[in-house]
Parts: structure tokens; sequence; C-alpha cells
């Protein structure tokens, strides 16, 4: 656009008079051309959302560019609703929240009901996903209030659904299933199979987290049937895989399988990636409660092999349209300067001559500035490059030392508010005799055997969702059911803890055997022919799974663990400015550690209060107690106490 007007500038002095009206008519002619373009881009960004959200930013950016220039607020807007979506589902939910703030100002303005309605519901999905869940209620019920007085329903249903979503992650299932029903009234009203079965899905799913296996596996089954009659694959892919779960909740691994085989063939079918890493997943979770672990081994690496090859392709796929788009641009660019051209020839051979030329010094200005534009394009993706590994290094450092969710309300808030949590399985871990035995040990070989031995307890309780909470000395301790409220932190804990004692006895075991023959074996080093499973995302607390036996033998004395478990309430919350840590307080911690103090070696000591709240699902318990009786632990006076163990 600067060029065109460029040239028109540089015909205005070479012919003031005779070219007047001719300028005025391209001069119209850019100005629509401004506005197709405008809306082009828009369009060009909506319809990359889903399949390339990256290339959908380039297009807005553009159109937003060009309607700031020329003050056109339909434009801007669009263009800023564009922006919102596609940085959504790039996981960029703060420019999710930024644009859509923007876009919200200027619906108010025009007064457009629906699209601010439709800016509030994007924007409790932004606060939803950063984990902010009150503030995502929030604008939820204000996009609420404005559908129900909207004539169509769609928006409306929407909401439901959202608000449906947003109490489930909350833990509040009933006021999910409420919004659930409403919602699938409008959509059965509306005769909207497609959504109707989605809403049985998501209905399923609430009745799953509260262990309501009957009813969940009621709901997959009819929204399975809805999608089967309308032939959603998708929906059908994404329903077997459910049931598939829900299957292996049951320990009916045959039918899990059946299920993910099905999806699995249906996912590759419609080329849904993101579906066939699921079945993947599926497949390696069953393979490994059957301890059949080679196989669950494969599909765990055809799992992550699957996440690589997506990224990899969708960065090859932006980086080839841009180029594309690059080149498309510039030969359009050309075709209508030699057009112009063109059409002043006929009205007179001095024109042409004089047009011609100031084309061609248009065409150099054309390419010296794209030069100057490629070759700043490559130094501010270079840099661009840069800030993001300094900014990947910055979010790994802060997730070592908190929680992701604490750690996203830290970036959003620039603080954390405690937290109180009603139920929390807090367990601590002491090695008995421990002065002792590190008398006989240097400080590199005590700190180095401290460190081998708290990695592997870190690596056990990252399969469940627990939270290391810090390591004092010899003492471990770690919480279920922070930050993120759950109600099997009880039985996630325990569970952890007997791992935790099989690791260390069956290590005492090798060391042993091994004895001095350690070395010839491999020792601390040495590779197994089944790897562990490698945990897919690596939270503050996690360490790799290293490929060496599951029972490495010490060169050391060995280390015997004491283990206590004690749950109730807790307040969790941040300390500190400069250096953070996130540590939990509450007389359950003191009680969780005289439940350690007040156990034996090789057992896992359990309060009552734990015990309640594990007998409470022992229809399907693996787990075995043992009343030990009311006992005396310090400034707590008697406590009854339970020892746990597995049944097989």
């Amino acid at each position: 656009m600067h060029i065109n007007r460029f040239i028109t500038f540089f015909l205005i002095l070479i012919f003031p008079y005779n070219i007047s009206s001719v300028l005025a008519d391209i001069n119209d002619t850019l100005v629509r051309e401004d506005t197709t373009r405008i809306y082009l881009w828009n369009e060009h960004a909506r319809k990359n959302l889903g399949d390339n959200p990256a290339l959908s930013i380039k297009y807005a950016h553009k159109a937003l560019s060009y309607a700031q220039k020329l003050n056109y607020e339909k434009g801007i807007n669009i263009a800023y609703q564009r922006l919102g979506v596609a940085n959504y589902y790039l996981a960029n939910f703060n420019e999710t929240v930024k644009y859509f703030l923007l876009s919200l100002k200027l619906s108010e303005e025009k007064g457009s009901k629906s699209e601010i309605a439709n800016c509030l519901n994007w924007l409790g999905n932004a606060y939803g996903e950063l984990g902010n869940n009150l503030k995502a209620e929030e604008y939820y019920l204000r996009a609420l209030k404005i559908y129900d007085g909207l004539e169509s329903k769609e928006g409306l249903s929407e909401c439901l659904g959202n608000l449906g979503i947003i109490m489930r992650a909350q833990g509040q299932y009933q006021k999910s299933l409420d919004f659930h029903l409403q919602e699938l009234k409008i959509e059965e009203a509306s005769h909207d199979k497609k959504n109707v079965a989605i809403t049985l899905n998501n209905i399923g799913t609430v009745y799953y987290l509260q262990d309501s296996i009957p009813k969940a596996q009621s709901y997959y089954t009819l929204a399975l049937k809805t999608f089967e009659e309308i032939s959603y694959k998708e929906g059908i892919a994404i329903t077997l895989t459910n049931l598939g779960d829900i299957q292996r909740h049951l320990a009916l691994y045959d039918k899990a399988i059946d299920n993910f085989t099905k999806g699995l063939q249906i996912s590759r079918e419609v080329g849904l990636k993101t579906q066939i890493q699921t079945c993947y997943l599926g497949f390696s979770e069953v393979y490994a409660a059957e301890n059949k672990y080679e196989m669950a081994y494969k599909y765990h690496q055809l799992y992550s092999q699957l996440k690589d090859s997506i990224f990899n392709e969708e960065s090859s796929k932006q980086v080839h349209e841009m180029t594309t788009k690059y080149e498309t641009e510039k030969k359009e660019q050309q075709i209508k300067l030699l057009n112009k051209d063109k059409e002043i020839q006929t009205k007179d051979l001095q024109r042409q001559k004089t047009i011609r030329n100031a084309v061609t010094g248009g065409l150099l200005l054309v390419l010296f500035f794209s030069f100057i534009l490629v070759n700043r394009f490559l130094l501010i993706k270079k840099q661009k490059k840069v800030i993001e590994k300094e900014r990947e290094k910055s979010e790994k450092l802060l997730l070592n030392i908190l929680p992701k969710e604490t750690a996203n309300e830290l970036k959003l808030n620039n603080s954390v508010k405690p937290k109180f949590y009603e139920q929390v399985t807090v367990m601590f871990t002491d090695f008995k005799g421990f002065t002792t035995i590190a008398e006989k040990m240097s400080a590199e070989e005590l700190v180095s055997e401290l460190d081998f031995i708290f990695k592997k307890f870190d690596e056990i309780i990252s399969k469940y969702p627990i939270e290391k909470i810090k390591t004092i000395g010899d003492s471990y301790m770690c919480a279920g059911g922070v930050p993120v409220g759950n109600s099997t932190n009880p039985m996630d804990v325990v569970m952890a803890g007997l791992e935790i004692q099989e690791w260390m006895g069956g290590r005492a075991g090798e060391g042993e055997k091994g004895g001095k023959g350690e070395s010839e074996k491999g020792g601390r080093g040495a590779k197994m022919n089944l790897k562990e499973e490698e945990p897919e995302n690596k939270q503050r607390g996690e360490c790799e799974s290293e490929s060496r036996l599951p029972f490495s033998p010490s060169p050391f004395p060995l280390f015997q663990v004491r283990i206590g478990i004690h749950t109730g309430p807790v307040i969790a919350g941040v300390v500190g400015d400069k250096k953070f840590a996130y540590d939990i307080w509450g007389d359950v911690v003191n009680t969780a550690s005289r439940m350690e103090s007040s156990g034996e070696v090789g057992k896992v000591n359990i309060s009552g209060e734990t015990y309640k709240l594990l007998v409470g699902a022992k229809d399907i318990s693996p787990l075995r107690y043992t009343y030990r009786g009311k006992i005396p632990a310090k400034n707590k006076g008697v406590i009854e106490m339970y020892f746990v163990e597995r049944k097989n």
C-alpha cells in the first residue's frame, strides 16, 4: 500500500494536471482493496484456526495492522477475536485474555450483546486453562446472563457446558451435572444430536470422577450409540477410548484393549493424531497393569514418537505456508503494476514511458524494502528463538521450585494466595540409624547415596498425583491432594509408600546377594532390558527414569526406612520473596511425622483417620490392614495406628 502511494505521489509531481482524474480513480481503488484485503486476511485467519493456529495469527496480525491504519473498527474487532482464539489453541492463554479484553471493550462500545457474550465466554475459557477457576466462573456467569436474553440458544448451551466443565475442575460435581443437564435439555430440544452426544460424554466423565462407574459407563454407552447413529467418527473414537478407561479401571483388560483397538483404528482413518496418542497411552497403561512391560514400553514409545512427529510436522508446515504466501503476494504485486502500465500505454506513448519508469523505480523500491524486511524478519525470528529458550529455562527453574498450578498463579497475579484444603494426606520417611551409618561414609558418598535414593522416591511419587514438599536431612516429605484437591489422595499416598518400601526392601536383598560382585553386575549404572516408563510431563520434584535395575545394590551400608502417613486439613502456600518455597502447615503435618517415628522399618504406618478413608473403598481395595492399637505419640497422646500392606 505504501509503495502504491509513493507511485501516486511521484506521478502527481510529473503530471499535476493531465493525470489527476486517473489518480483519483487509483486512490479509490486502493481504499477498496485495503478493506477487502482486511476481510480476506481475517477470513484466512478463521479458516486456519483449527488446522494451523500459528498461520492464523500471522493473517490476523496483517488484518489488524491494516485495519488500525484505516481506523476500520469492524476489521479491528474481528482481528482481535481471531488472535484470541488462535492463541488459545496454541496454549498462549495470557495472549487470549489480552485480545478478548480488547475485543470486549469495542463490543461494549458498539452495544453488540452477542459479541459481548462471546468475548466473556472465551475469557472464561482462557482463565480456566490458566487455573483461575473462580475468574473463569465469573466470566461464564456474566456471559450466561446475556445469552439468556438472546433468541439464539446455541451460545447459551455452549456457555452452560463450559460452566459444567469448570465446576468439574473445582470438584463441584453436583453443580457440574446441573449445568450439563440444562445444556442437554437445550440440545435435545434443537435435535442437535452431535452436541447431545458430546454432553453425554461430559456427564459420563463427571460420574467417572465420582467413582460412579456404572453410571459413567451408561452415559458413555449412550453417547457412543448417538455418535454411531450420525456416523460422527471423531466422537466414536473418543467415546471408545473413554469406555476403555472404564474397563481398565474395572480390571477388564481384554475389553479395554478391544475398545482401545477400535478407537485407534477409527482415529487413524480420520487422522485424529491426538486421539491416536491417547489410545497408545491407554494401551501402555493396560499392559503395565497386566505386568506386560515389553508391550507397555512399546506403546509408550509410540506415544512419545507420535507427539514429536506432530510437533515437527506443524513447524514444517508453518514455515512452508509462510514462504508460499510471501512469494504469492510478491507475484500479485508485480502483476498489478504491469496491468497498470499496460492501461496507461494505450493513452499516450510519452505517458507510458514515464509511468513505466516510475513503476520500475517502484519495483526497485519494493525489492529494496523487501530485502530489508526479510533481513529484519530473520533477525527477529532469531531473537525470538533466543528469548524462547531463555523463557523455557526460567519456566523449568520455576517448576523445579513450585507446582505447575501455583507457578501459573504466581506468573498471572505476581503473588500466590494461601489455600485451605479439607483433605490432604501427608507422608514422612526417615532412615533408621542414619547418623551411625553416615559417620562411616565420606561427605561425597553420603550426598551421592541420599541423592540416588531421593531421586527414586521422586520417581515413584510422580506416578501418582502427589507433590514433593521438601527434604530435611534424611527425612523426605510429600503430600497428596495439593495443589489440586482430590478424593483419592489417601490411596495414592499409601500406594506410593508401599512402593517405596518394596524398592528399599528389594534393594537391600540385591545388596546382600551382590556384595563385592556388584561391579561385575554393573552396580548402580547397570542397564535392564525393560526400561521403566518415563513420565510424560516432568513437574517440579520429578526426575528422569533411568535405564537401571529396579533394585540397584548399594556399595555403602544399607539404609532401612520408616514411613508414616496421616490425613487431615492443611493450609498450603508460598513463602519467600527472592527464593520461593511451596509448603504446607497444619496439625496433620506433625501427626504424620509422629506416624513415622512410631512406625517400624520396612512398614507403612498409617493413622486411624487415613484408615477410615481407605476402607470406604474396600470393595476393590488391594490392601490389608493390621491394627496396632492406640499407641502413645509425642505431644499427641494416644493415636490409633495400623500397618498397611498389599493383599498379594
